[in-house]
């Protein structure tokens, strides 16, 4: 049997059936559909570094990754991505980064058991309210986002890190309430130095960027 018979081919490199991790950068991703041949794959990364290069016209289909049921690493930023369709269901999930991407609807994520790091700054997301399920999440970025309400993530028990700047968010009182919560970014919000100074007043142990 030849080597291009036993491997796989993706993104212009070829990897065992077996792979566990893909990491690329400034790649030629033009589908992921070889992906569902990689029932073993835990991470994936897709990263472009190059500001001359571009992802390709073609829009990503994440359906595929269904059949890679032990992915615990999903890192593509800046590619052609708008649906989570796909992501549901992976108990393994444990980092997702679709900053920079298409995406708005969050609703595949609901209820996802190990989702603690998501990372969706420069993306179309506005309702957060399918996070509210998600107790296991730490970090969450939504930096230039249409967010405006955080009221979902009022009493999140996990939320470590929350950045909002740049956001629609003009209430910060949820934020008092988050217990978990040590780090927020409050920069480029339409809220007065009061509402902030209450914020500090109110949670003296979260350090308040802004």
């Amino acid at each position: 049997m030849t080597e291009q018979a036993s491997t796989i081919l993706f993104a212009g490199q070829r990897f065992p059936p077996g792979a566990k991790v893909i990491d690329l950068v400034n790649a030629p991703v033009v589908t992921l559909d070889p992906l569902g041949e990689l029932p073993e794959l835990r991470v994936l990364r897709i990263r472009l570094t190059n500001p001359h290069e571009s992802p390709g016209g073609a829009l990503l289909d994440l359906s595929v990754l269904r059949n890679c049921s032990h992915l615990a690493v999903v890192e593509i930023p800046e590619q052609n991505v708008r649906s989570l369709d796909g992501v549901e269901n992976h108990q393994e999930l444990h980092t997702l980064d679709l900053s920079f991407t298409r995406v708005a609807d969050l609703t595949p994520l609901v209820g996802l058991p190990g989702l603690a790091i998501l990372r969706l700054r420069h993306t179309r997301v506005a309702d957060l309210a399918p996070l509210a399920s998600i107790s296991t999440l730490q970090e969450l970025d939504i930096a230039h986002t249409p967010v405006a309400d955080i009221s979902a993530l009022r009493h999140h028990p996990s939320l470590v890190a929350l950045d909002l700047r740049a956001t629609r968010v003009t209430d910060l009182s949820a934020l008092a309430e988050m217990p978990a919560l040590r780090r927020v970014v409050v920069q480029r919000l339409d809220v007065d130095e009061a509402a902030i100074g209450r914020l500090r007043k109110a949670r003296p142990d979260v350090e308040v960027v802004g």
